[in-house]
C-alpha cells in the first residue's frame, strides 16, 4: 500500500473515531448511556463499528448491546480525549476579550506545572509570564472541567476577561476612584 492511501485510510479511521467521541460526548457526557446505530452502505458501517472497537480497545467508551442498539458512554479517558476535542473547536472571543489561565502549582509537583505548560502552548495559549497563560479563543468552560478531571482545579483559575479594564455597559458606570473610596 501507497503512503499516501495509508495516511488517507488512518486520517478518516481518526475523523470516525473523532466523530463518535463528540457524538457520545454532547449526548450524554460523563457516564451517561448514548444510543448509536450504524447507517448507510456497508463501507460506512464498516468504518463505524472499526472506530467503536478501537475507541473500546483505547479504554475511551464502554459499550453494551442491546438487541439491535448498541450503547455507549465515555469513561474518564473518553472525556479528557472529548474535551480535547472541544478545544480544537472553540470559538474566538469578542475582539477586546481574552480567556486568562493563571496557575500556583506548588513546587514538588514541577513536573505537573511543566505539564500544564507544555498542554497550554500546545492549545493556543501565548505566556505572559511563566504561570499566566492568554489565548483569543473561549475555552473556559472546557478548561475548567479538564482541570477538574485531573484534580488541579486548586491550584489553576481560567477566566475571559477585557484586555482593557472593564468594557463600558458592563454595569459598571462608576469611575475607578469612586470604587476605592
Amino acid at each position: 500500500m501507497k503512503k499516501k492511501v495509508f495516511r488517507f485510510k488512518t486520517l478518516k479511521q481518526f475523523s470516525e473515531q473523532a466523530r463518535l467521541l463528540s457524538f457520545v460526548g454532547r449526548g450524554g457526557g460523563d457516564g451517561v448511556w448514548v444510543g448509536l446505530k450504524a447507517s448507510g452502505p456497508a463501507r460506512s458501517r464498516q468504518r463505524f463499528s472499526l472506530a467503536l472497537s478501537r475507541l473500546v480497545l483505547k479504554k475511551m467508551l464502554e459499550v453494551k448491546r442491546d438487541e439491535d442498539l448498541i450503547k455507549a458512554k465515555l469513561t474518564k479517558l473518553g472525556v479528557i480525549e472529548f474535551l480535547k476535542l472541544e478545544l480544537v473547536l472553540a470559538e474566538e472571543l469578542p475582539k477586546g476579550f481574552i480567556c486568562l489561565v493563571v496557575f500556583d502549582i506548588p513546587e514538588k509537583f514541577s513536573a505537573l506545572r511543566n505539564l500544564v505548560r507544555w498542554f497550554l502552548k500546545e492549545n493556543c495559549f501565548f505566556p505572559l509570564q511563566k504561570s499566566v497563560w492568554i489565548s483569543p479563543f473561549d475555552m473556559t468552560e472546557i478548561l475548567k472541567r479538564l482541570f477538574k478531571i485531573w484534580e488541579i482545579e486548586k491550584w489553576v483559575r481560567v477566566y475571559v476577561i477585557c484586555e482593557d479594564g472593564i468594557p463600558k455597559g458592563c454595569g459598571v458606570n462608576r469611575e475607578w476612584k469612586e470604587i476605592i473610596s
